[in-house]
């Protein structure tokens, strides 16, 4: 059974397991006990540079480095912390920082946006022997649809950001792979509201591809491949659609959604 299925009161507890539907204050719970009290609280703040700073302060944790001298002490939202803060259950970390981004990475304030992209890629940039690859698969996979909803956004820095973390998403190992980050675009770009809205998903949507077009080999298209396997009747489409896209090269039958 998948340790990443949302979990029920029943038959887990909550702080030992991956769970998107936990409560706020639940998280800031888990936080406070294992990044310690001022970080929570900070979170919790009203004001946006103490929001900021607890999740730079959870980042440079995750990163295993020395939290004294993060600020100047006396600087707005500074947050003090000992030396050395030692992780003492990695996995537990990890989770609580993949619930907390679930909610920080649609913050309204723009510094708060951006410190929350900059801990999406250190969440994710070493989880081998912290998580399973499939619970990694999945929290990457739930939080990718916050960094998509970001690609286009008026704000040129916020979107660029973005766009570095969904780039992070298709090439990093044990990450979604550039096929699933391709099948995620398309879907924003095909679900687009109207209106100038429309007209900012698609700046969006089309920049990020182009990026990762340059990035990744194009290759000739395999029919054969897809032709030659044995799909069941209630397969989905999106499993064809992964068996289609290398997961670190395509074609141009992967790009053509793309052409407007």
């Amino acid at each position: 059974e998948s340790s990443t299925r949302t979990p029920s009161p029943e038959d887990v507890e909550s702080e030992d397991c991956l769970n998107f539907d936990a409560p706020l204050e639940q998280t800031h719970a888990g936080i406070a006990e294992v990044f310690g009290q001022m970080i929570s609280t900070s979170l919790q703040s009203t004001k946006w540079d103490k929001r900021s700073q607890a999740l730079k302060a959870i980042t440079t944790v995750l990163k295993g480095l020395d939290m004294q001298g993060m600020a100047p002490p006396g600087s707005t939202g500074v947050l003090h912390m000992g030396k050395g803060l030692i992780l003492r259950d990695r996995t537990r970390c990890w989770r609580l920082s993949c619930q907390l981004l679930n909610h920080v990475m649609r913050d309204k304030v723009m510094p708060v946006r951006l410190a929350g992209l900059e801990l999406f890629m250190d969440t994710f940039a070493n989880t081998e022997g912290v998580a399973e690859p499939v619970e990694v698969r999945y929290a990457a996979g739930v939080l990718v649809e916050h960094l998509i909803d970001r690609l286009g956004d008026s704000n040129l820095r916020l979107h660029e950001a973005a766009r570095k973390c969904v780039m992070f998403s298709a090439e990093r190992p044990g990450m979604l792979g550039l096929g699933q980050v391709l099948i995620r675009l398309r879907e924003r770009l095909e679900n687009a509201p109207k209106g100038g809205e429309r007209t900012k998903v698609h700046f969006g949507v089309l920049d990020a591809v182009s990026i990762l077009l340059e990035h990744f080999p194009g290759r000739r298209a395999d029919n054969k491949r897809v032709d030659s396997v044995a799909l069941d009747e209630d397969e989905e489409l999106e499993d064809v659609e992964e068996i289609r896209t290398s997961a670190d090269s395509w074609t141009v039958d992967d790009v053509t959604h793309f052409i407007i």
